[in-house]
């Protein structure tokens, strides 16, 4: 059931995606304030890209979070095991 559900969700966001980049196919330039240059995308680029760049950004600091739980708990079983040897 799960499955069909999540199925049903990636068909629906595709379609708004697909949609999305087909109504907004105008050019706008782009430019990164600190580095030079200007690039030329079309809008649905440019918020595809922001996208993209918010989701590797999430993703990185979801990472770095479990990485800081996974070795607190590792150091709190190793404390624990101790104790508990004697």
């Amino acid at each position: 059931m799960l499955r069909i559900i999540s199925s049903i969700i990636s068909l629906a966001l595709i379609i708004v995606i697909t949609v999305f980049a087909i109504n907004n196919r105008e050019i706008i330039e782009v430019s990164m304030a600190p580095f030079a240059g200007t690039y030329n995308l079309p809008i649905y680029g440019a918020v595809l890209l922001a996208l993209l760049l918010g989701f590797a950004w999430g993703a990185l600091v979801v990472s770095w979070s479990l990485v800081k739980i996974h070795f607190k708990h590792k150091t709190l079983h190793s404390t624990l095991k101790k104790h508990i040897d004697y």
